[in-house]
């Protein structure tokens, strides 16, 4: 059975409990799997991303295979919104949204839905200024361990969004985020668009964030915010502490 994501977003837990742990989130228009269920909640497969976990059930809706009516694309404006039954919801960039060939509403199960959405999708030259153009719309986003959105995100949910945004698919953490791209050998030599990795004592990564060029960085660390990097890691801007220290550079495009 599958499922259409009908919640802005939808908490992906590790148990089938309001108390179990977030460990990433849904976004609105995502399909997944069913795996299992448990009272209120199912355990969902991720189509997107692989990841698996547990989602309350009614913040779902059973989809039918090849059934996304018109055309559909990632919404990339904080101003895309869509009504669910008449109440009117604010996407993510990120979220599905569709582009109907008509202003009339339609329906996905018990649910209609109209979208109202940016008709300027924006042109880029490269990966690189798509990238750095997307990283730049979740700016003072609160962190929040396992999110995925704009009202709050964790450092690979982070990257992981902008790249979607951007065509490039990426593992959800940050670990295997690390495992994929290129090596980028000197920070000297980043490009904006490539990613920093950061690890802790036992060498573990434990931090990733986006180059804006070899002296700056984007990243998710309280909130989404831009900061200092040079050879040994990230430098906190406004406290002048060091918060995390470089590990690997690697390049996706």
């Amino acid at each position: 059975m599958t499922f259409f994501v009908i919640t802005a977003v939808a908490p992906l837990r590790s148990e089938p409990s309001h108390r179990s742990e977030m460990i990433s989130q849904l976004l609105f228009g995502e399909l997944v799997d069913l795996l299992e269920e448990s009272g209120d909640f199912v355990k969902i497969k991720n189509r997107f991303d692989g990841y698996e976990g547990w989602c309350q059930r009614k913040q779902l809706t059973i989809h039918s295979e090849g059934n996304y009516p018109f055309l559909s694309r990632y919404s990339q404006s904080k101003q895309d919104r869509v009504e669910v039954n008449g109440i009117s919801v604010q996407l993510s960039p990120g979220s599905i949204c569709f582009i109907a060939d008509s202003s009339e509403p339609f329906r996905i199960g018990p649910y209609q839905l109209k979208f109202e959405t940016s008709p300027v999708v924006p042109s880029f030259s490269d990966k690189a200024e798509s990238i750095t153009y997307f990283a730049n719309l979740f700016l003072g986003t609160p962190y929040l361990w396992g999110g995925r959105s704009i009202y709050g995100i964790d450092c690979s949910g982070l990257t992981q969004t902008v790249f979607k945004l951007a065509g490039i698919t990426l593992p959800r953490d940050s670990g295997p985020q690390s495992r994929e791209g290129e090596v980028v050998n000197l920070l000297q030599e980043a490009k904006p668009g490539d990613l920093a990795f950061f690890d802790n004592a036992d060498g573990k990564i434990v931090h990733v964030g986006i180059l804006l060029g070899p002296d700056r960085i984007l990243h998710a660390s309280a909130s989404v915010r831009i900061d200092p990097i040079d050879n040994f890691g990230i430098v906190h801007k406004e406290e002048g502490d060091r918060t995390h220290k470089l590990r690997i550079i690697k390049r996706y495009f």
